[in-house]
Parts: structure tokens; sequence; C-alpha cells
């Protein structure tokens, strides 16, 4: 009988949670691409000011410094009072290969790009890792890409996207798969 040799969906089949992923994986590029081909620096107040720690500790490192004091600002301060180390020990070596300004602003707008398109995966890994069924792990994602705080200075899509949050980014790529790994059934 042909009908019964049909594919019917289950809660344990990966094929419609990956394709709710790639379908949110398409919205958020659609919606995060403004990000990437916007001209000058990015959105976001902090953005610009990640960018601009990420860049000069870029240049120094290309000089063969670790220096970890930013000078541009008033009397300067260390680059780790203002934010989390882990964005700048990550992008500062990037941003150190590209050749000038407008490569590392594009390396740097990149990263964002793909930081926001690995974020709902992270959700399903870590998600399936805590134990939910593939398609509970895929409403996760859906459900981390709907997530709106208030004062927009959480891990909701509207403070990353409004204020430019980069470690609030990182920590949405990161928490999921922290939590799946600790609390693994």
């Amino acid at each position: 009988n042909p009908r019964q040799e049909m594919w019917e969906p289950s809660l344990e089949s990966p094929v419609i949670p990956m394709i709710v992923l790639l379908a949110l994986c398409v919205i958020n590029a659609r919606g995060y691409s403004k990000v990437l081909f916007s001209p000058g620096c990015t959105i976001g107040d902090d953005l610009s000011s990640h960018f601009a720690e990420a860049s000069t500790f870029a240049s120094r490192l290309r000089q063969g410094s670790l220096d970890f004091w930013f000078s541009e600002t008033q009397l300067g301060y260390p680059l780790f009072m203002t934010y989390t180390p882990l964005p700048l020990l990550l992008l500062g070596p990037v941003l150190a290969f590209a050749p000038d300004i407008d490569g590392e602003l594009f390396a740097f707008k990149c990263f964002l790009f793909l930081l926001w398109l690995a974020t709902p995966f992270a959700w399903y890994w870590g998600g399936r890792a805590f134990g939910l069924s593939p398609l509970q792990a895929a409403m996760t994602a859906v459900l981390w890409s709907h997530t709106a705080d208030k004062e927009s200075f959480g891990v909701g899509v509207n403070a990353l996207l409004g204020k430019g949050l980069l470690s609030h980014s990182l920590a949405c790529l990161f928490l999921p798969l922290w939590l799946g790994h600790c609390f693994a059934r």
C-alpha cells in the first residue's frame, strides 16, 4: 500500500526541526542583513564601542604588543573594564588579519552576522542535550528569537539589536550549550 510508505512526522524526526531552524536562519539573515550591508560602522552604541576596542587591540597585536589600555577615550581605561574580555579576545586576533579599517569593519560585521545565525542552532543543540525532543528543541530556538525584555538590557533580541550588546549576544550563543552540557540527561 503506497500510503503506508509515506513519511509521517513525529516528535523524534529531525526533518521538521531542521526545516524550522533553516527557516529561522533565513528570517534572521533577512532581518540582520542590515548590519552587514549598512555603510560605515555598525548599528547600536555598544557595537560601535566593541568595534573600536577590538580594532585598537588588533592594531596593537599587529605591532606585537599586548597592551590592554584603551587611551582613545578621556584619560583611558583598561579594555576589560567596560566589557567582558571574551568578545575582545575573540575579535582582536581575527581583525588583526584585516588589511585596513574597512577590512576590519567587514570582518566585524561578518562575525555578528554569523553569531546571530548560529544562535538558534545553539539553542537547538542545548535543548537536545537537555533532553528535549528535536521538535521541542527547535521550538526553543523559535521562542528565543522572539524574547524581549522591558528595559532592552537582557538576553532578549531587542537588547541585542537595539543596544548592540555583543557580550549578551555571545551569552545567548553559549548559555544554552552550557546548560545543555551541565544538565544533560
